[in-house]
């Protein structure tokens, strides 16, 4: 998480965009392909700094749920997406023709290659967004994702 949110903080600094964590510090391991997951939070980091207006925020937060599924959040207050548009940001070489985001470089394979590493880990990814206002993107590991320790009373 701290090598995700690191890359997104240079371009973060420049745009005076406050980027913040919100994890509880006991919470179990993620098992997973360490490079893959990485890839996928770097990737919905970068998009929300790059989406984001000048001093904007960006929050990464991270949960288990009760069913000890494992859910990340990456929330911000950029420019939105219309929920018309959502599933297609999912397709391959597709970018919205907008332009706020056409002024943003990129192939249109970002969200396509996270929708696919989510799969490969039996998860998900969401999108829920207002035009103007805010997008947050939830990732979601299944509990056979999740590495609980096992403690025993001495």
């Amino acid at each position: 998480m701290n090598h995700a949110m690191g890359h997104a903080s240079a371009t973060a600094e420049a745009k005076n965009i406050t980027l913040s964590v919100n994890a509880p510090a006991n919470l179990p391991a993620l098992l997973g392909d360490e490079k893959r997951v990485l890839q996928i939070f770097t990737h919905i980091l970068d998009n929300a700094v790059k989406f984001t207006p000048d001093d904007g925020t960006v929050t990464f937060s991270a949960a288990m749920a009760q069913d000890h599924s494992f859910v990340f959040e990456i929330k911000d207050n950029g420019i939105g997406i219309d929920s018309t548009d959502i599933q297609r940001t999912f397709e391959p070489f597709e970018q919205l023709d907008n332009t706020s985001t056409r002024a943003q470089e990129g192939a249109g394979l970002g969200l396509s290659i996270c929708k696919l590493l989510m799969q490969l880990h039996q998860g998900s990814i969401a999108i829920e967004s207002q035009v103007n206002r805010s997008t947050c993107v939830t990732l979601r590991f299944p509990p056979s994702r999740t590495f609980m320790q096992i403690t025993s009373a001495a």
